[in-house]
């Protein structure tokens, strides 16, 4: 009874939470998930009692992969139709069924009081059906996931794709921390070790420029040029080996503009560093 629907045509349809045989004798009483909001109210009001929301079978679902109307011998369409076009094609959800085509629509998530699929998406079939009617239909899940040491992959997965799948999410997940602005530290490679224990990545590159002669800043632009862009440099606070300034240099090849703070770390190295990453030669500033 709990799985059911209860409605006063052709107003909303309000889910059963509990049914108690001997409420009020010689009647039931039924408990609704919400309060009563229609306008009509006493005894004597018409009603249905039927299943138009059904809750997917487990908590790990992912998407359907066909349902099938045997007894018409027809699919149930389950990606074109949503609930703004049911408003549309039905706002009181008085065309009843069974009928071709039919449709499974999202309806929600089971938030009913100690339903037993507490949480699972749940599909309202539309048109409503007011008799029992059988479907059959195959899903994805995204399967349990390992608790204990012990636990073992379900067939037809291997522990050697597990890993394999673990590496390359680890992988992803460390280049994704390379970047502008990712912290000291991340995606290091031991090329630039600090003085103190500090130590990090300070220079990276996305190209290889040309170099031709020295390069040069700009006064007016406030650029570092060279044969192939200009390089910005962007600061951060840390201290290199046998170097006593407040800033790093990170380099990249785009074009920007140096703030005067930027200038101003620079004016305070006193043996600036070398660049060897990514294919740099040799060079200072």
């Amino acid at each position: 009874m709990t799985e059911l629907q209860f409605r006063n045509p052709p107003y909303a349809l309000y889910n059963i939470i509990a049914y108690n045989p001997n409420g009020a004798p010689p009647f039931a009483t039924l408990t609704l998930d919400r309060p009563w909001m229609e306008p009509t109210i006493g005894a004597g009001q018409p009603y249905y009692i039927y299943q138009a929301y059904f809750p997917v079978p487990v908590s790990d679902f992912t998407k359907f992969i066909e349902i099938r109307d045997t007894t018409n011998n027809a699919p149930v369409d389950f990606t074109k139709v949503s609930q703004d076009d049911l408003s549309v094609l039905d706002a009181q959800r008085l065309i009843f069924g069974p009928a071709v085509p039919t449709y499974a629509v999202p309806w929600g998530i089971d938030m009913r009081p100690g339903s037993s699929t507490l949480g699972n998406i749940m599909y309202e079939l539309w048109p409503h059906n007011l008799s029992h009617m059988p479907y059959s239909f195959s899903y994805k899940r995204s399967g349990p996931l390992f608790v204990n040491p012990s636990d073992v992959a379900p067939y037809p997965i291997s522990e050697e794709l597990i890993k394999c799948r673990a590496k390359e999410v680890l992988y992803l997940y460390k280049e994704a921390q390379k970047g502008e602005e990712m912290q000291r530290g991340s995606g290091a490679s031991g090329s630039f070790a600090g003085c103190g224990g500090f130590g990090g990545e300070h220079a990276t590159a996305a190209a290889a420029p040309v170099w031709s002669g020295a390069p040069r800043a700009s006064a007016r632009h406030g650029w570092l040029r060279n044969s192939s862009g200009s390089l910005r440099v962007s600061t951060s606070p840390v201290m290199l080996a046998s170097c006593s300034i407040s800033a790093s240099v990170r380099v990249r090849t785009r074009s920007g503009r140096l703030s005067a703070a930027v200038w101003s770390a620079l004016d305070r190295v006193r043996r600036p560093p070398v660049l060897r990453r990514n294919g740099f030669s040799p060079m200072s500033f």
